[in-house]
């Protein structure tokens, strides 16, 4: 970016404006895959549920609030920087899946690891 011209600040700016996109969706899907990760282990209660539940929405205000309020250019053209990245990254993932499901079943074993000791 900055070889383009950008300058550091806002090059700076940019980047951690897609990146905070990036943090609300991954507490999105922790916060939804947390219950039913408790319900699987017989460990849900519904004061787990109305915290997940109150936790979506206020990162849904977060989110759709730096959409909507339109932002000047070019930050109201990076949630769709983001959801390109996205894109990609799900692509890669899908690709790998079909033609080499050793790589995501060696990444599954690594996570497994990780977190059981």
């Amino acid at each position: 970016m900055v070889s383009a011209g950008v300058s550091l600040l806002n090059a700076f700016g940019y980047l951690g404006f897609v990146a905070t996109f990036g943090f609300l969706f991954a507490y999105i899907l922790v916060s939804i895959g947390a219950p039913i990760y408790l319900r699987r282990r017989g460990e849900l209660t519904s004061t787990t549920v109305v915290m997940s539940v109150l936790s979506v929405a206020m990162l849904a205000v977060a989110t759709v609030g730096s959409i909507v309020l339109s932002p000047a250019t070019p930050y109201n053209y990076l949630p769709y920087v983001f959801l390109g990245l996205l894109a990609l990254g799900v692509a890669r993932f899908l690709y790998l899946r079909a033609k080499d499901p050793n790589v995501i079943a060696a990444i599954e074993a690594d996570l497994v690891g990780e977190f059981s000791s």
